[in-house]
This record gives structure tokens, C-alpha cells and sequence, in this order.
């Protein structure tokens, strides 16, 4: 796991001025997009961007890359953007039990980070907490093409502008990058939740 990458996540979920997700998931989404356009070699065919995005969204990061080996949106970063959500979720909990004298822990953040990674209920159901984020539940389990088009029109909103032209705005343009490397996350989602959620 990238710990940079899981301390940023967990504090602008606490406390950002811009939507947490843009430090997590829909950064990496974004970054996602971005290195499908640059590793199809710019191609508008969606067949060649689904191949690439599916070798790249989820893999773990090679020992030693090139610019068209890098993957930024890896499992790594997967697991902490999740992880992220989970544990601010925790945190915010703790605070409040804290607050309203439910509770006296003095050191919330290291109590949480234990209790998550202590419990397999909650660091093993980190797929089910990704889904979660994304409105669904175990009751309302999506198929790919639900969750890719969730994913799409979450990055096509306006409130998602500025994320896009900081990210991705070339890459954004080419309608396949962007629908090959949603439909590639929410597969990967999918099959991670099914097999090890």
C-alpha cells in the first residue's frame, strides 16, 4: 500500500477544500484516462483503449518503468484510496463518540488504523466500502455497465471541471479513453468485490 497516498486520502476526507475524491479515486480515474490516451498512442479506437486500460487499471506498478509502464491509478493506489474512505469514516465516528463522551480515546488515529487493519470484517470488505462510494450497496450490487456509466457521468459533471483539465483534458476529449478506462475500474471493482470482498 502507498502510505502517502492513504495519509492524503484520509485527511481531505477529514478536511479538504476541494471534493475528497479528487485525492483518490477520481484523481486516479483521471490519471487513468490520461495514461490510456498516452499508452493507445492517441488512438479514438475503443478496442485498442479497452486493451490498455485493462492491462494498466488495478496491475500492480513494475519494479522499473518507462512513461508507457507507469500506472498511476495501480492495486496500490487502489487499496489506499479505499482504505482512505473507510478509515475518515472511522475517524469521524471516533471524534464524535469523543465529543458526545461515549468515548475516551486519547489517540484516535491509532486506534482506528488498528481496529481496521485488526478486523477482517472491515479491511477484507474494502471493495464493498468502494461500491458504497459510489451509491451502491450489497443489496444494489451493480453490473460493469451500471457502474462504468456512474463513473462516466460522475466525470462529466460540471463540479468535476476543474479536476479534468488538471488531469486529463486532452485525454478527456477522446470519448473511448475515457469509456475504456471506466468500464475497465468498474470491472476491476466488480471482480475484486465478487472475489475477495
Amino acid at each position: 500500500m502507498e502510505l502517502a497516498h492513504l495519509a492524503v486520502g484520509i485527511k481531505c476526507y477529514l478536511d479538504s477544500t476541494v471534493p475528497a475524491s479528487w485525492s483518490t479515486w477520481a484523481g486516479d480515474l483521471a490519471s487513468g484516462i490520461n495514461e490510456t490516451w498516452i499508452n493507445s498512442a492517441q488512438s479514438v479506437d475503443l478496442t485498442t483503449n479497452t486493451d490498455v486500460a485493462f492491462k494498466n487499471i488495478g496491475a500492480s506498478e513494475p519494479q522499473v518503468c518507462g512513461i508507457h509502464d507507469a500506472r498511476q491509478f495501480n492495486y496500490y493506489d487502489t487499496i489506499a484510496d479505499i482504505d482512505a474512505y473507510k478509515i475518515a469514516e472511522l475517524i469521524t465516528n471516533e471524534l464524535a463518540a469523543v465529543q458526545l463522551g461515549n468515548s475516551t480515546e486519547k489517540y484516535v488515529l491509532s486506534s482506528v488504523l488498528r481496529k481496521y487493519y485488526d478486523s477482517l470484517a472491515l479491511y477484507q470488505n474494502r471493495f464493498e466500502f468502494a461500491l458504497n462510494q459510489h451509491g451502491y450497496t450489497i443489496t444494489s450490487v451493480p453490473n460493469v455497465i451500471e457502474l462504468s456509466h456512474a463513473l462516466i457521468m460522475y466525470m462529466s459533471d460540471v463540479d468535476q471541471a476543474g479536476l479534468i483539465a488538471m488531469f486529463c483534458a486532452t485525454a478527456f476529449a477522446n470519448t473511448p479513453s475515457v469509456t475504456a478506462t471506466c468500464i475497465a475500474y468498474a470491472s476491476y471493482l466488480l471482480y475484486m468485490y465478487t472475489h475477495k470482498g
